[in-house]
């Protein structure tokens, strides 16, 4: 999923059960049935993990059928970081963190839908448009009831995205539950090429719109909306419209940026870690397009980064929010990468609005309402564009 990342270059080596890595120089590894080397090598003292190991050997002792070491550790990686009670603190094995990879790069092979766990169900955030989750009629906010018959309660966020992942031509079958009703959609595989910005300039009611598409927040965000800025500029353009709607979120920095643009010498975003310290992201870049009437549209799949940004206009004063409530994703992760492929996403800090508002759970409330409907996206009826226009030139 992209979510609001901070990057790190930081190895951190997972303490769990000690760390199961392979021997290093200098020390000799204590090898236990399975297999399994080194499992006292960062080992935290205050914790026992002595009844861990009693399972352990008993499973292997025991255990009537053939056992997979190395799918065991994973599993039991995961199932202590549950326990933290944080569907975005996760472990991503090998071929689960190259998945993701792929996904933040912007480049796979899929249906092009963002999944969150919201009330023990797993949740559609957004279809990415043009998507075939979007082409096949999948919407934000849509419950995924099974996954080619197998039913969604039982399976993690990992367990579902592997299973809806899959190669161009292929066909996944989600069973959704969309205001009580449950309806089967087949969809094809496809290359998921992510466009992080998009843009157009027209006129309405005789001024000119500069209209900004941000489907999510890349590498290359903080540039392409540059661009959009100095393109707006050229244009004489007189209102601008920012489309955060099914914006996914992506990264810190470029929210910050893209805030940046709009105005001066302001806090962006506030964060407070674990201990409770609150640290503020001021402006960052020239505020190329402060002073121009802003609409920000929004619904219940713009998430996390894209938050940050609808928050900062709203909370300066800057531009009306429209459209619907967002998702309501607050929190912030770092992806520490491990030494054999994997990963560790882990959630660090809590970010606020500039007036210190959290949204984790909660979203962030338009300031106008326009529901969209599926018969509006049936007919390729876009009334909250519609409403926006006529809000920023009235």
């Amino acid at each position: 999923m992209l979510l609001v990342f901070i990057s790190s270059a930081i190895i951190l080596y997972l303490t769990f059960a000690g760390g199961f890595y392979l021997a290093k120089k200098g020390v000799n590894p204590k090898i236990i049935p399975g297999g399994l080397i080194n499992t006292d090598v960062n080992k935290p003292e205050n914790v026992d993990f002595s009844l861990f190991w009693d399972v352990w050997n008993k499973a292997h002792s025991e255990f009537v059928g053939n056992l997979d070491d190395q799918k065991m550790v994973y599993s039991a990686i995961n199932g202590s970081l549950s326990a933290l009670g944080d569907p975005y603190t996760i472990f991503l094995d090998p071929e689960i963190n190259k998945k993701f990879q792929e996904e933040i790069s912007g480049q796979f092979e899929g249906i092009g839908a963002e999944l969150a766990e919201r009330n023990n169900h797993l949740v559609i955030i957004t279809p990415l448009d043009s998507s075939p989750a979007a082409k096949a009629g999948i919407l934000a906010g849509d419950i995924i009831d099974a996954i080619d018959g197998k039913k969604a309660v039982d399976l993690t966020i990992d367990q579902a995205v592997d299973l809806i992942r899959g190669a161009k031509g292929t066909t996944v079958t989600l069973t959704i539950i969309r205001g009580g009703a449950v309806k089967d959609y087949p969809i094809i595989r496809d290359n998921i090429n992510v466009n992080s910005v998009s843009s157009k300039f027209q006129e309405y009611n005789g001024q000119k719109v500069a209209i900004l598409k941000i489907s999510q927040f890349g590498d290359d965000t903080t540039e392409l909306v540059s661009t959009f800025a100095d393109d707006a500029l050229k244009n004489k353009s007189q209102k601008i419209i920012i489309d955060l709607r099914n914006n996914p979120g992506g990264y810190l920095d470029s929210a910050i940026d893209i805030a940046s643009l709009f105005m001066k010498d302001r806090v962006v975003v506030k964060e407070r870690d674990k201990t409770g310290v609150i640290k503020e992201y001021k402006t960052t870049v020239t505020a190329k397009l402060t002073g121009i009437p802003l609409v920000v549209l929004i619904n219940n799949g713009s998430a996390s980064a894209s938050e940050i940004l609808a928050g900062a206009i709203s909370d300066h004063g800057l531009g009306m929010l429209l459209g619907e409530k967002s998702f309501g994703k607050g929190s912030v992760q770092t992806i520490d990468e491990l030494p054999n492929g994997s990963a560790l996403k882990v959630t660090i800090a809590k970010w606020q609005t500039p007036n210190g508002t959290e949204i984790d759970g909660v979203g962030i409330k338009p300031n106008i309402e326009v529901v969209m409907t599926e018969d509006d996206i049936n007919n390729n009826r876009d009334p909250q564009m519609d409403a926006a226009l006529k809000e920023v030139t009235k």
